[in-house]
């Protein structure tokens, strides 16, 4: 093989590898999951904060949910649909703790038809420290996702299961 064709296969091969990068980091599989990641770092704290800054995180977690939502948490009959409901419902879990710390695991995703819309079920680990020492939950999660001018917003999100810890630590 002469040089200059080495060059040639060497450089496709980098174009190539490129753009199966970009793919892959551009999937929607990864964007609804870079979603989900913010959404939960919004949701974590780390010390304490003020009543101003706690509020501005809150009003921060609307902007992952779709116009319409709906919210629900089994055995409970209730369901959350109100965007300030859930601001207020996120200022007083936020602001019951010093440290809120969530681990996401299990994640399994399933595209709808043109890949506008998922379903992602996920296991959800929330470790709570209200001063007394830490407690810990973890709750299997559905959540309904659809694309919303370009943008993946949770349409309706539903706490399927508790499988870990005693109740308390979410406040249910």
């Amino acid at each position: 093989m002469s040089p200059r064709s080495i060059r040639l296969a060497a450089l496709a091969a980098i174009v190539l590898a490129v753009w199966l990068g970009w793919r892959w980091w551009d999937s929607t599989e990864r964007r609804i999951y870079r979603r989900l990641d913010a959404l939960t770092s919004r949701l974590e704290k780390d010390g304490e904060e003020s009543a101003l800054a706690g509020a501005a995180r809150a009003r921060g977690v609307l902007d992952f949910f779709a116009p319409g939502f709906i919210i629900r948490a089994r055995p409970y009959e209730d369901e959350l649909r109100d965007p300030q409901v859930l601001m207020g419902a996120v200022m007083r879990f936020r602001g019951s703790a010093r440290r809120i710390a969530i681990d996401v695991s299990d994640r399994h995703l399933t595209l709808g038809p043109g890949e506008r819309s998922g379903e992602l079920v996920y296991l959800a680990g929330v470790t709570l420290d209200r001063g007394g020492g830490p407690g810990r939950e973890s709750w299997r999660v559905r959540s309904l996702w659809i694309e919303d001018d370009g943008e993946w917003k949770i349409s309706e999100l539903e706490l399927l299961q508790r499988v870990e810890g005693s109740g308390g630590v979410l406040g249910f």
